[in-house]
């Protein structure tokens, strides 16, 4: 052969080899890789691929935060840790605070531990800390090796944030957070902003108050009997007011009742998996969230949940209406908590807390799963009736409560599509045709009804309902007019 590079070959392997073994090798000997084709052409190289060593994972769980040492104090670092004490008894966990004396020496500190979690920051660089692993190069190492992550926090320290920032979106420009965390944007407030610009310190803005799972998660709420924050917080912000993507959406962000947040429905919780691992993303600090949820979240990411399916998987807000009687069917089964299907007290179990099955059956088999799987059979007219009305299309979760025989909770989530209402389709039969026409006349000039869902009727978008609205479906129908749209969500 003619090997271009002119360097010596270590090592060759016959083509479609997917895999080479090599032993005896020292950490950090590179290795890289190029393939030469009948003609002895070479290929260029593959980027430098570095041999690491990787400690069994001993351990459950390690824990990083309070990482501000000197200057401005925001949180009782004390506090912060007596918190994960108390939510991580019976796992096998270390904290480290950055203001203890003897920092992780570097990344092979990582490799015991099966989750690592960051509940404030990553430091970037500093003096202080000459014996922890640079910037981002450990946990980088760490998420390859096919460690988890966790991370709590508003990536403040990576971007640049300040805390007098105005509230906004802003573009995510570090190449860790993009290539591990599947998000491009973070919504971003400075913690001094209300105190800086002279507002009152009254939260009708934001009004963070807990995080509503998407799916396999529990729901996540702040913690009003604790405060967890210094006086220089404090100076910032009242202890009497609640401190206020390309992953999968856990959370949304969800607000105190009666405030009309902007951040309402955001994602608040992202979880991506990525080059081998998997990694979660929160927008808040679990420590100033409640003991019992603070701890149901660790149990869900040390635990897979179980497997579940919905089918159909795609459903419509008009089959909230029909005469015919249609039915669903969740199937739910790999539980990882030693139970089985079987062990499930059939009698008990819910779709969404209200619903009652129509029949439950435990199948010895599923194309889609391994073992024994649970077939939930209900009532799709009733469970669409929890989630109406809407007119967008959205991913929505819901939830398969109950108990097993020996008492223990059964607790499944999944996902949904939901397609909502059709603007313009006033009977709720599935289309937009001459129907909804006579239905909208006789409801402006006829004494009909009204829509069945408001917004189906402002086909104008005006937010009103009128003769308006009878002209535009008109033009619709018989004259290419535009599609109906509505400003009701």
């Amino acid at each position: 052969y003619y090997y271009y590079y002119a360097m010596d070959v270590y090592a060759q392997v016959p083509s479609g080899i997917t895999s080479f073994a090599d032993f005896g090798v020292d950490e950090g000997t590179v290795y890289v890789i190029t393939a030469v084709d009948n003609n002895g052409f070479e290929s260029h190289f593959s980027v430098d691929i570095t041999a690491l060593q990787i400690e069994p994972r001993t351990k459950d769980i390690l824990v990083i935060t309070n990482s501000r040492v000197g200057g401005l104090q925001f949180t009782i670092h004390d506090s912060v840790c007596a918190f994960y004490d108390s939510i991580l008894y019976g796992y096998d966990y270390d904290i480290y605070s950055y203001h203890d004396s003897t920092p992780p020496a570097d990344w092979h500190d990582f490799m015991r531990y099966r989750l690592v979690i960051v509940d404030d920051r990553i430091h970037v660089s500093g003096s202080a800390y000459d014996d922890y692993e640079r910037s981002t190069s450990g946990f980088t190492k760490y998420l390859l090796s096919g460690g988890r992550m966790t991370y709590c926090g508003s990536f403040s320290a990576f971007e640049g944030f300040t805390i007098s920032d105005d509230p906004t979106y802003l573009e995510v420009t570090s190449g860790f957070i993009t290539r591990f965390f599947g998000i491009d944007t973070i919504f971003y407030v400075g913690p001094g902003f209300f105190h800086i610009n002279g507002l009152p310190k009254v939260d009708t803005f934001f009004a963070f108050s807990r995080a509503e799972a998407t799916a396999s998660m529990p729901d996540v709420s702040y913690d009003t009997s604790r405060y967890t924050f210094t006086s220089t917080a404090a100076s910032l912000w009242p202890p009497e007011t609640p401190l206020n993507t390309e992953g999968e959406t856990t959370h949304l962000y969800r607000a105190l009742p009666g405030v009309n947040s902007m951040n309402e429905g955001e994602p608040v919780g992202v979880k991506t998996l990525v080059e081998g691992t998997e990694t979660y993303l929160f927008g808040f600090h679990l420590w100033y969230m409640t003991y019992d949820e603070g701890r149901a979240l660790i149990e869900a990411l040390m635990m897979p949940p179980p497997k579940v399916m919905i089918d159909p998987n795609t459903m419509y807000a008009h089959q909230a209406y029909t005469i015919d009687t249609l039915t669903a069917d969740v199937y739910i089964g790999e539980f990882s908590n030693g139970h089985l299907p079987g062990q499930v007290d059939l009698a008990g179990v819910r779709v969404n807390e209200t619903v009652v099955p129509i029949s439950t059956t435990v199948l010895p088999s599923h194309p889609d799963f391994t073992g024994e799987v649970l077939q939930i059979e209900f009532s799709l007219k009733e469970f669409l009736q929890g989630y109406i009305p809407f007119m967008d299309t959205s991913l929505r979760s819901f939830a398969v409560t109950g108990e097993f025989t020996d008492g223990d909770p059964l607790e499944a989530y999944g996902k949904v599509t939901l397609v909502g209402h059709t603007s313009g389709d006033l009977n709720e039969d599935g289309s937009v045709d001459v129907a909804d026409l006579v239905y909208l006349t006789e409801y402006l000039f006829g004494g009909g009804p009204p829509p069945i869902v408001d917004g189906a009727a402002d086909v104008d978008g005006t937010c009103d309902v009128n003769v308006g609205d009878l002209t535009y479906l008109v033009a619709y129908l018989y004259q290419s007019g535009p599609k109906p749209i509505s400003c009701f969500r």
